[in-house]
């Protein structure tokens, strides 16, 4: 092939794409690499439970911060599980229990698509963790690819990043199988979903949060990106910064006391989890908020430290929670404990 030839074939490769697409809407966006299962605001965990002819499917969908407060009572909803005899062709092939906190809605009858019960959070109606059942033939990819294009907004997954997204878990001699993948968000969620990651004009702008503090000197506040955060205060000392963020949820404590407290543990400051029995032996030291005795636990771990303070305020549980390094948290903690101590909430702030 000679030089001219060589130059026209290579033009005509790379103008096919666009000459394919002549006529059509054409949007473009990035696809996660092989290695990567997905990184984005919405998050989808599940997990797969074989019991004899069924296939089971406990499912919770919704925003990462959201998802990320409430998957306690998804984990202990799974380590739960039982799966007694089945005797008549209505039994069902596996039991559960309402975690703490949470509240069912059991369907008399499965809908077409194998629904079987919702739980919801008390006092808030999203995000759903969904029980469905289906014949034990139905494969894990294509569930899986059906979550990610309606629940994440993602292609089929590639069989390599299928391994990233996928482990195992023994319950009661049984293996099954838990998926945890994260998305920009798909068509099967509303943006007015609570569970939906919020748009941009959604963004809270600073100052705007409904409730009023002073700010620590050498804090700054910056916009809550979050739909659930309701205002965000950073600290900085050369590299290092420290964030702290409030974040209320209906509810009395969701997630639990033992999820929330080995969250912050495990997520933030870097230590082990406690058993319940241990959680409950905590003693936790109080705080005045706004003529509340809130409650405050230090978590310092050799390289990360985190600083939370919670109590419940007309139905509604208020987080206020400050991460980074050990060293930075630690000098702020004072100022950490005048910001409580500053804060109010105008006109009820519930």
């Amino acid at each position: 092939m000679n030089a001219v030839l060589s130059r026209r074939f290579v033009a005509l490769m790379l103008l096919a794409p666009l000459i394919g697409c002549a006529g059509e809407d054409v949007s473009s966006y990035t696809a996660p690499n092989d290695a990567d299962p997905g990184t984005g605001s919405v998050r989808v965990l599940a997990a797969i439970v074989p019991a004899g002819d069924d296939a089971w499917f406990i499912k919770l969908t919704g925003q990462n911060n959201i998802v990320e407060m409430v998957e306690p009572g998804f984990r202990e909803l799974i380590r739960d599980l039982q799966f007694p005899e089945v005797k008549k062709a209505d039994d069902l092939s596996i039991q559960w229990k309402t975690p703490k906190g949470w509240k069912e809605d059991r369907l008399k009858v499965p809908t077409a698509t194998g629904l079987v019960s919702k739980l919801t959070l008390i006092g808030m109606a999203k995000p759903e963790m969904t029980i469905s059942k289906l014949p034990a033939s139905a494969t894990l990819k294509s569930n899986i690819d059906r979550w990610r294009r309606l629940d994440l907004g993602l292609p089929a997954i590639t069989p390599r990043a299928l391994e990233r997204v996928v482990s195992e878990q023994e319950v009661q001699g049984r293996t099954i199988k838990v998926v945890d993948m994260r998305g920009p968000g798909g068509k099967g969620m509303s943006p007015t979903d609570p569970g939906h990651p919020p748009m941009q004009k959604e963004k809270r702008p600073v100052g705007k949060a409904p409730l009023k503090y002073k700010v620590p000197e050498g804090w700054r506040e910056t916009a809550s990106s979050s739909g659930m955060t309701v205002a965000t205060l950073s600290v900085t000392d050369g590299k290092d910064t420290a964030q702290l963020k409030v974040t209320p949820l209906r509810g009395s404590m969701p997630g639990g006391l033992t999820g929330n407290v080995n969250r912050w543990r495990t997520d933030d400051a870097k230590l082990p989890a406690l058993s319940e029995a241990e959680v409950e032996r905590l003693k936790f030291p109080t705080i005045p908020v706004a003529g509340i005795e809130a409650k405050m636990l230090d978590l310092e771990g050799k390289e990360r430290r985190a600083l939370v303070v919670w109590f419940e305020r007309g139905g509604t549980t208020w987080f206020f929670k400050m991460v980074g390094p050990a060293k930075l948290v630690g000098s702020q903690k004072a100022k950490f404990e005048e910001f409580m101590k500053s804060v109010q909430f105008p006109g009820g702030g519930e």
